[in-house]
């Protein structure tokens, strides 16, 4: 009896062995099983960090290659005359008065538009040729825009026959200058209606021979004409005059 017992025994112990060896096995291939998930988990969440690092490094190169590529361009506009020099002028009409109120009413519009701009004058004071083509240069414009009034002869007569508007440029720099008083005559004869006297070559002119961007001279209209002497002297033809100069510059950028 005692050695059956003996043996039920042994059977028993010989029982659980097993089921700690089946338990074992178990909990180690549990143990491999979370392991490898671990492993699993861990590595996709590097490649996400990468990705996205990834995402954000070239988020940051666009942005940045934006930045440089819309890097607002530099506008100067030169109110021809003024102070001592009067400019052409018929009673108590004067070209250089204006020649700033076009400038001053293109300003803002150009500004909303974008772009940064200065004036070589903004009120009624007297600046050499010389030093308003060294302002331009100096601070790196883009572009250089000089506005005037027209007349038919040195002595203006009070209703000469002559109408229109006209740009001039140098010739002898490269082709931008021409291209700029190209868009710029088109815009301005859309915009008004003026008569179309087209683009002309000048290379004397000091402030679009001296200056280093592209540049032209407007002539806007003839002050010696008495219709068109009439038209500009208004704010609604000036206002005209200044957004056709502004679609001109913006056409220039755009093509």
């Amino acid at each position: 009896m005692k050695q059956y017992q003996s043996e039920k025994s042994q059977m028993k112990l010989k029982a659980r062995k097993r089921q700690l060896r089946m338990y074992s096995g178990l909990l180690a291939i549990l143990f491999i099983f979370l392991g490898v998930a671990i492993t699993i988990i861990v590595s996709k969440s590097k490649d996400g960090n990468n990705i996205a690092k990834n995402g954000i490094a070239q988020t940051e190169d666009i942005s940045l290659s934006k930045t440089m590529i819309s890097e607002p361009k530099i506008i100067v506009l030169d109110p021809g005359h003024g102070g001592e020099d009067p400019g052409c002028s018929v009673g108590d009409i004067y070209e250089d008065d204006i020649n700033l109120s076009i400038a001053k009413k293109l300003k803002p519009m150009l500004e909303n538009a974008g772009y940064v701009v200065y004036m070589t004058r903004e009120d009624d004071a007297f600046v050499g040729v010389r030093d308003r083509a060294n302002y331009a240069n100096e601070i790196g414009a883009d572009l250089y825009i000089s506005i005037h009034q027209n007349s038919e002869s040195a002595i203006v007569t009070t209703n000469g026959t002559v109408n229109g508007v006209e740009v001039w440029y140098n010739s002898e720099k490269d082709e931008s200058s021409m291209h700029l008083a190209q868009v710029i005559q088109d815009t301005l004869v859309n915009t008004t209606e003026a008569k179309n006297l087209g683009i002309k070559i000048e290379n004397e002119f000091v402030v679009i021979r001296d200056t280093t961007m592209p540049s032209c001279l407007i002539e806007c209209g003839y002050i010696s004409n008495k219709a068109e002497r009439k038209r500009l002297t208004t704010e609604d033809y000036q206002d005209k005059l200044a957004k056709g100069i502004l679609e001109g510059i913006k056409n220039y950028f755009m093509n």
